[in-house]
């Protein structure tokens, strides 16, 4: 099934990942030609069927969403979501092993923007959201990131529960932000790891996020 068609290709700085996931996609296309000499009244009488329907998500988020995290999704990050989907066999948060009868053919894993990918960088225990070492120390060298993991080290999540709910609430304070190559990393990182599980033709990956203004306007993009 040709779920690439799918895709939108654009440059894109950086890691030259071609990929954005766009405003508008296309469940069901349906392309109907009219004989010639038929009115477009007549036509309505006729039942058109999709030729081409593609089944997907487009909201999903692993444990790089600190609400996921919060929530005890600990261990499934975006690399167990893109397997789930493409018909791959994963170990669920229950500890019994899932696997989706029909694999879908477009996933979108749409994590949170706000802090993305730090309870995971900085969690005691590994998990395949891990990021690379360079990426967990620029996120440690921050003033959050270095307290988080003094909570998350010492049995006090909470606390940093709490402040992630505090922060994304209203304006942090300097304390309480990353630093700008930290975030940049961790987004790269997540971008990267959806091109890896693209395949064209066969399973389209989108590359997207989640954006919640929590402070004023209450809105979601």
């Amino acid at each position: 099934m040709p779920a690439a068609e799918l895709e939108t290709l654009v440059a894109s700085e950086g890691a030259g990942i071609g990929r954005v996931l766009m405003l508008t996609v296309m469940f069901a296309l349906t392309v109907s030609l009219l004989p010639v000499g038929m009115s477009h009244a007549s036509s309505l009488s006729i039942q058109m069927n999709p030729e081409r329907v593609f089944w997907g998500d487009l909201h999903l988020h692993s444990n790089l969403s600190p609400d996921a995290y919060i929530f005890e999704n600990r261990m499934l990050g975006p690399s167990e979501a893109y397997q789930f989907a493409s018909g791959g066999q994963v170990l669920s948060s229950t500890g019994r092993l899932a696997k989706l009868a029909r694999p879908l053919d477009f996933l979108a894993v749409t994590d949170h923007a706000e802090y993305m990918g730090v309870f995971a960088s900085v969690a005691p225990v590994e998990s395949s959201s891990t990021p690379p070492e360079s990426i967990q120390q620029l996120v440690l060298s921050s003033e959050v990131g270095s307290r988080w993991a003094k909570y998350m080290a010492t049995d006090r999540f909470q606390e940093a529960r709490n402040e992630f709910i505090a922060n994304s609430s209203s304006d942090p304070a300097e304390d309480a932000v990353l630093p700008e190559l930290a975030k940049i990393s961790l987004w790269q990182a997540s971008a990267k790891l959806a091109d890896h599980y693209n395949k064209p033709g066969e399973f389209t990956t989108f590359i997207g996020y989640e954006w919640t203004a929590m402070v004023a306007e209450k809105s979601a993009l």
